[in-house]
């Protein structure tokens, strides 16, 4: 063997050094042995033999292959990177399909459920995968892995995932009019039939996805989009609770990528949030301001991400801990964020390693 690259060893083709950057490196080697020049040199006067066995002994001999490849390095490039964000979109965006249930015996039919323990396999997943896209000083390699290790538990939980056993429940909910997602005492809402897809029902504006299903009054939903014929600009609010049946369910998140590209001005989120997925308001080119709910805990990454108008935030609560990577990119450099007294210092820092303007204003 032969390298072309002092770092891959020729002897052993064994990484020597691990280069800045993704480095092209070719290894060459014989395909096969010399026999088939020996082959060549008995045969060639025997005319009993034709001359297309002839030919191939004589190409075959000692003949070269060059094999090339790319070689990862220490610094993580985009491609990598955005790689590694997506895998951990789609698999948020799994985990809020999917509800937890013991036997399926309680997930409409036209929904799907998976165990407690496959939930959480594919949440530390996502955990592990989120603890090296922030880590500091992380190599290519490091986030090559942690993708395809995400998609693998991926996988591994799709597999899991059945549909429910429970007959679907349907109905005609309607919009009320009031803007906001929330539901009327009148109001039945609609579970959106999609054979193989999670619980999901609409109520108003927006669309939910069951988190925990209620035993008997109470339960929880993220927020997941629009309902289907939902205008997708202006104002949007998230509501508190919602009604859902005979139930009404906190609504605590809202998933990944729910509201990416829509025409939307204004963002209100609900006091029982507690995380915004990944890319949820991402390339929101109209929006303007943000009001964040007092139990926001995570924003995930790129959530506001190319927001270019955005220049008003407002966070209402001290619970904030965690905002991914890119978060902020993209958004005003003029941006003002209201926050309470004693968290302004400790979310500047979030939000401008987040990507936000190092510019930007707390009020």
């Amino acid at each position: 063997f032969v390298s072309s690259s002092p770092y891959v060893a020729s002897s052993s083709l064994k990484v020597v050094q691990r280069p800045r950057n993704d480095t092209g490196v070719g290894v060459t080697c014989c395909l096969s042995s010399d026999r088939f020049g020996d082959y060549y040199d008995h045969y060639k006067d025997d005319a009993s033999c034709s001359s297309e066995l002839k030919d191939t002994f004589k190409a075959l001999n000692r003949q070269r292959v060059t094999v090339y490849f790319t070689l990862l390095g220490t610094v993580v490039n985009a491609a990598a990177s955005e790689a590694l964000s997506s895998a951990i979109s789609d698999a948020e965006a799994a985990l809020d399909k999917v509800v937890a249930s013991a036997n399926g015996s309680d997930v409409p039919e036209n929904a799907q459920w998976a165990s407690e323990e496959a939930r959480k396999a594919l949440a530390d997943a996502i955990a592990t995968a989120k603890a090296v896209e922030s880590k500091s000083g992380v190599t290519s390699v490091e986030v090559v892995d942690a993708a395809e290790a995400l998609q693998k538990a991926l996988e591994a939980f799709n597999q899991a995932s059945k549909p429910g056993l429970a007959p679907a429940k349907s109905g005609d909910g309607k919009d009320d009019g009031s803007g906001d997602g929330a539901s009327s005492a009148s109001e039945a809402p609609t579970f959106v039939v999609a054979p193989a897809k999670a619980q999901k029902f609409e109520v108003g504006k927006l669309k939910y996805s069951v988190v925990k299903t209620a035993t008997s009054s109470a339960g929880t939903a993220r927020v997941v989009g629009f309902a289907k014929g939902a205008k997708k600009s202006g104002a949007l609010s998230i509501p508190k609770t919602v009604k859902y049946g005979d139930a009404t369910y906190k609504v605590i998140g809202i998933g990944a990528k729910a509201f990416a590209g829509s025409g939307i001005t204004k963002a209100v989120i609900g006091a029982n949030v507690a995380k915004v997925g990944a890319q949820a308001f991402a390339k929101c080119k109209k929006l303007k301001a943000v009001t964040m709910g007092k139990n926001v805990k995570t924003i995930g990454a790129k959530a506001f991400f190319n927001d270019k108008k955005l220049k008003n935030v407002t966070i209402k609560g001290k619970k904030l801990k965690t905002i991914g990577k890119a978060a902020f990119k993209g958004t005003s450099k003029r941006m003002a964020v209201k926050a309470p007294k004693a968290k302004k210092k400790a979310y500047k820092k979030l939000l401008v390693k987040a990507g936000a303007s190092k510019k930007l204003k707390m009020k």
